[in-house]
């Protein structure tokens, strides 16, 4: 069984948050894990984490960049390679959030063919822009698609992370 013992809950959060709903009590997690690696993403930090804890940090970049401007922003945000070059999508699908998972798999076959240009840094808002323009539209379906997933698919995750607790936190009683 995977254990890391770097993120640490209170049982009395953990519960205030299910109370809140199934989001909320993801959220707590997702977020103790932002915490624990500072939001880095340096090979120090990254070894704070075991495999699950990964996933859900996947999970966690995929809901932040979502909300700042979808797959063309996470891959410039430099966060293509660990989004699609894990086992995220695998571990959706694991995890019981199916259709989120084959939409991961579709994006990573877009990226996949345009990795050069969408990991190219783009050093202004204007070059930037015409990157967007260039391949947002490559995106734009599998993006509304995930958007209108993303909901269900935290239920469906919270869920599998409330029976295998261990496998993502301890608990500070």
């Amino acid at each position: 069984m995977e254990q890391n013992n770097c993120v640490v809950l209170d049982d009395a959060d953990l519960q205030a948050a299910a109370q809140k709903g199934p989001v909320a009590f993801l959220n707590l997690i997702l977020d103790a894990i932002g915490e624990v690696t500072g939001d880095e993403f340096g090979a120090e930090a990254m070894a704070k984490l075991s495999g699950n804890q990964h996933a859900l940090n996947s999970l966690r970049i995929l809901r932040d960049e979502f909300e700042t401007g979808g797959f063309v922003n996470l891959a410039q945000d430099g966060f293509g390679p660990y989004i699609f070059d894990n086992p995220f999508a695998k571990a959706l699908r694991l995890w019981g959030a199916h259709d989120l998972s084959q939409l991961v798999y579709k994006a990573k076959r877009v990226f996949d063919a345009n990795r050069i240009v969408l990991t190219t840094v783009v050093d202004n808002d204007d070059d930037f822009g015409a990157l967007f323009d260039k391949m947002q539209p490559l995106f734009e379906k599998i993006e509304i698609e995930v958007e209108a997933e993303l909901p269900a698919a935290m239920t469906a995750i919270a869920a599998y992370v409330d029976q295998n607790l261990e496998q993502f936190i301890v608990i500070r009683k």
